[in-house]
């Protein structure tokens, strides 16, 4: 028999065994403590009960309490593959980079990396604030392994690519964030590393920028190396991505094609029941020290539009179930809609008295009629208050959905919100 009848078993096999990441049962542990002294000498100078309370730290030691930032996570990275991460904030996506990286260990469970990996995981993160861009590119580069000769090569390429030719030889802590970003990545993304890890890097760059950065991550990924990108832009990991992680509370929820893996995200975050929607809560206690949800909260919340898209012919509609109380006697929502960089758009103020009916549960529909708003991804953030609310009017329940909804146009040539801003102005001209 011919050996090239073997070419196929053989190729079948070799794909099989490579993998740039695989993860078995990975999981992180941190470990919480509290004391009942802060440990400066202002609280222990001014505490009263100094013998008593340092008596009883000693005695008993301080509180634990264990949080796991991921758990029980299982997967698989192909060679070559360009992997989007995708989760809510405290999901877990950063942990699960600085494992992969190495920058700290696994509690429970396996990792294995092959290749050198490149990771751009916070602003300035390998930069010394003192030295100029210029030595921090040799420095950055020899922290991820990468040869002073290869630095030297690609040197040119990485300055260019930055555009910060101007400001090469002043101090790090002379730029701005988005100076420091351009740096970071020309370098983790000019420097041949087999795996790149990315984290929220494209949201601090201008528009230009990130057209820019995706466009290297495409000339990346067709070179066969591996990418791991964490975006909250859903458009970004779409358009650059063909496979998607989805995490949650540290658990891995969903893992396959991008477009699958995606759509059960964007579900779970549109459509939220009573055994979820306490993941929208951005805390679970207000300022005064009372706890969202004790006298009035959301108890569900939809995006009623097909695909969750927006436009002239389709307006924005919403269905809301609330729980009352009898003592709430003046109730008010507030709607507010956030851009993609989470400023605050604009806001509506709805009062609830005729619709409330006390203990009992009520069921609210939304439509906003017409939304001047650029094509893109907008957050919605709901607030419930006893009272007109007001910035010393406490919310009696407050939920933060991001990303919620999507504007389009049928307009192929309009820009999209990270090109040309998030209000759509109308506007006529005449001549004069």
């Amino acid at each position: 028999m011919c050996c090239t009848a073997f070419l196929p078993l053989l190729q079948t096999t070799l794909k099989k065994t490579m993998y740039a990441i695989k993860c078995e049962d990975l999981g992180k542990r941190y470990r919480l403590k509290t004391n009942l002294l802060y440990g400066s000498l202002q609280d222990l100078l001014t505490l009263k009960t100094f013998r008593s309370q340092t008596d009883n730290i000693l005695s008993k030691g301080p509180s634990q309490s264990e949080f796991w930032a991921l758990r029980n996570a299982s997967f698989q990275i192909e060679q070559g593959d360009v992997v989007g991460l995708l989760g809510r904030n405290g999901a877990g996506k950063s942990t699960l980079l600085k494992l992969i990286s190495r920058i700290t260990s696994p509690t429970e469970g396996r990792i294995s990396v092959r290749g050198r990996v490149g990771s751009l995981l916070e602003v300035g993160v390998g930069f010394h604030p003192e030295l100029s861009g210029r030595e921090n590119i040799f420095l950055s580069g020899v922290m991820l392994g990468i040869k002073h000769q290869e630095i030297k090569k690609r040197f040119d390429q990485i300055v260019e690519f930055s555009g910060i030719e101007k400001f090469l030889d002043l101090p790090i802590k002379r730029y701005s964030s988005g100076m420091v970003v351009r740096l970071g990545f020309a370098v983790a993304a000019n420097l041949d590393q087999e795996i790149l890890l990315l984290d929220e890097v494209l949201a601090v760059g201008d528009a230009e920028f990130q057209k820019k950065c995706l466009g290297r991550l495409a000339e990346i990924a067709s070179d066969g190396r591996t990418i791991i990108l964490v975006s909250h832009n859903l458009h970004n990991v779409l358009q650059s991505c063909s496979k998607a992680l989805y995490l949650d509370a540290g658990k891995l929820i969903a893992a396959g094609e991008t477009a699958e893996v995606a759509r059960r995200y964007t579900d779970d975050l549109h459509n939220c029941g009573p055994d979820s929607i306490d993941r929208l809560r951005s805390r679970r206690q207000n300022w005064d020290g009372s706890f969202y949800g004790e006298l009035a909260r959301f108890d569900s919340f939809e995006v009623l539009n097909e695909d969750y898209c927006v436009s002239e012919s389709n307006p924005l509609k919403l269905k809301l179930k609330l729980s009352g109380n009898s003592q709430v006697k003046n109730p008010y929502l507030l709607l507010s809609i956030m851009s993609p960089a989470g400023i605050l758009l604009g806001s509506c103020m709805s009062p609830l008295k005729d619709f409330w009916k006390g203990d009992e549960a009520i069921s609210l529909d939304g439509l906003a009629a017409k939304l001047p708003l650029m094509p893109g991804s907008y957050s919605l953030k709901l607030g419930l208050y006893e009272g007109v609310p007001t910035a010393r009017n406490n919310p009696l329940d407050l939920l933060l959905m991001t990303p919620c909804f999507e504007v389009v146009s049928t307009e192929q040539a309009l820009l999209r919100s990270d090109d040309a801003g998030c209000m759509l102005l109308q506007m006529t001209f005449s001549n004069s």
